[in-house]
């Protein structure tokens, strides 16, 4: 198992978990959503192949419309 911070919330994972698995297990919907590990933007086309890490951060930040 690995501890990670996902937007100031501690979850465990097995080891191994992409990026792609824990966002979507934790969002509802993936557009409109911006990522980043340890304080580095992910793109979108990489979330499938990071594999996260003992203790790494995840800030996940949504897109919201207003004026």
């Amino acid at each position: 198992m690995i501890t990670i911070k996902l937007n100031d919330a501690i979850r465990q994972y097995q080891e191994g978990v992409s990026l792609l698995e824990v966002i979507s297990k934790e969002m509802p919907f993936l557009n409109g959503i911006a990522v980043a590990l340890n304080q580095k933007v992910v793109a979108k086309e990489q979330w499938a192949t990071q594999t996260l890490k003992n203790q790494d951060s995840i800030l996940i930040i949504k897109a919201s419309q207003g004026g």
